[in-house]
């Protein structure tokens, strides 16, 4: 969905698409809400007071996105999730950040 947009968007101008994606949940979950990698099999939990941390692009290429790592939030079925999602960037992301992924300031 939006965050393979967004980070071909970024490719496409030139610009960086974050390298690694930090996750820290701020609370449980009692039922669903986790993180799944399609690629890879993988669901992760939420739980409080841990984080996800994982690269986005390859580690020979670091200007490649790496597929494998697509992933997404599943719905939360019981209880509540709230994360505080940080992206560390590896060039300029605030120019097309203020382009609003149309590559216009219009």
């Amino acid at each position: 969905g939006w965050h393979l947009f967004s980070f071909i968007i970024s490719l496409l101008l030139n610009a960086s698409a974050y390298n690694f994606k930090i996750n820290p949940s701020l609370t449980d979950v009692e039922e669903g809400g986790e993180t799944r990698f399609n690629k890879l099999g993988l669901s992760i939990k939420p739980k409080k007071g841990r984080a996800l941390v994982w690269p986005s692009v390859l580690d020979e290429n670091p200007e490649l996105w790496d597929s494998r790592m697509y992933h997404e939030a599943k719905d939360v079925i019981k209880g509540e999730k709230r994360a505080a999602n940080h992206w560390i960037h590896l060039n300029d992301y605030i120019t097309p950040n203020d382009w609003g992924c149309t590559g216009s300031f219009s």
